[in-house]
């Protein structure tokens, strides 16, 4: 077994415990509230349920929480609901997910997954809802979807989307959504309107957005000239770019599984065009410089000048168990805020370039 699988089972295995410790001797009162750790990485570590994407600009931090299917806001080390309501929780600890629009501390969702800022609020994939949430104060109303997976366009609740995943605006209001199970990206304008932008058939190929291929996109950032995307069963980062709608591969390179069809994730620096990566995640760009939640290899990486480099990893031999399964990534000021679903953390690296 080689050393960065090692990583990972021992990574698992000591968050394993932790968790498993802190539901014996910490009761429920430490679960509703945030806590800050002994950080192992960053400033602070705060404790969610099952984190996924991120979404940050200069006045909040708010996370998708898959776990308790709700939206946390995080300010000065302590999270608050901003939108959703914890259900009846199962044998495991989580939320039993729901679906109902109406004011925020009624509304129920179904693994929220990605967040971002639209019109006067917030947009979020309801993932198991397959449906597309808009959040303001006044509470939560259905965007587009149906609530019935398939891949259909139309305006607002006629059309459908299958475990809809990251999600970003440009600068005109549109919103683009990485419809994870239909392997493409799906436009929304201000008025509602879905359609199919870039893939839509499972497959790898660079080209022509309506005739590129994706298998299992799932985060997506848009700089206001393109759009980035984790094309994390290719083992890829692919980019749009908005103005000649061309899509190319950044970074990546994968071989097939012995006699298989699907690419087998690896970890390797260097080249952009040689760097291998394990079912990439979360993505946020930052002064040219990319980052990327490496969720397979428990690793935070940057693209920067066409090099591929790592910035964290458990290592061999290290006390640090972080990050376990770095999911999504937001950049606020000069911090890089990472989700970790596996650990229920939100942790964070000060001092970015």
């Amino acid at each position: 077994m080689n050393n960065w699988k090692k990583k990972k089972i021992m990574g698992c295995f000591f968050v394993l415990m932790i968790l498993l410790l802190s539901f014996i001797g910490c009761g429920s009162h430490q679960k509703e509230n945030a806590q800050k750790m002994e950080y192992q990485v960053g400033e602070s570590i705060i404790k969610v349920s099952k984190p996924a994407f991120l979404y940050a600009d200069d006045e909040k931090l708010l996370v998708a929480d898959t776990g308790d299917n709700v939206i946390y806001e995080i300010s000065d080390e302590k999270k608050s609901i901003t939108s959703g309501t914890v259900g009846k929780k199962d044998v495991y600890g989580f939320s039993k997910g729901g679906y109902l629009d109406g004011e925020n501390e009624k509304a129920k969702y179904h693994s929220p997954y990605g967040i971002t800022k639209f019109l006067e609020g917030y947009a979020v994939s309801d993932r198991e809802n397959h449906v597309i949430r808009y959040v303001t104060k006044e509470g939560v109303v259905t965007l587009a979807g149906n609530g019935t997976a398939g891949l259909l366009d139309g305006i607002g609740k006629e059309s459908q989307f299958h475990s809809p995943a990251g999600i970003t605006t440009d600068k005109s209001g549109n919103l683009y959504v990485a419809d994870s199970l239909n392997h493409c990206i799906r436009k929304i304008d201000k008025a509602g309107n879905v359609s199919l932008y870039a893939g839509g058939k499972k497959g790898y190929a660079d080209g022509k957005r309506s005739t590129a291929k994706f298998d299992t996109p799932m985060g997506i950032y848009c700089d206001n000239e393109r759009l980035y995307i984790t094309d994390s069963q290719n083992q890829r980062i692919r980019m749009i770019d908005l103005k000649t709608e061309k899509v190319t591969t950044i970074a990546g390179d994968a071989s097939y599984y012995e006699e298989s069809t699907l690419y087998a994730g690896g970890f390797l620096d260097g080249k952009a065009e040689q760097a291998r990566f394990d079912t990439p995640t979360g993505i946020v760009v930052k002064n040219d410089c990319i980052y990327i939640a490496d969720t397979g290899n428990s690793a935070i990486r940057k693209i920067e000048d066409g090099i591929v480099s790592t910035i964290l990893q458990v290592e061999e031999e290290s006390e640090s168990i972080y990050p376990a399964k770095p999911i999504g990534l937001a950049i606020k000021e000069n911090t890089l805020y990472i989700s970790d679903s596996f650990a229920g953390l939100i942790y964070s690296i000060p001092n970015i370039q």
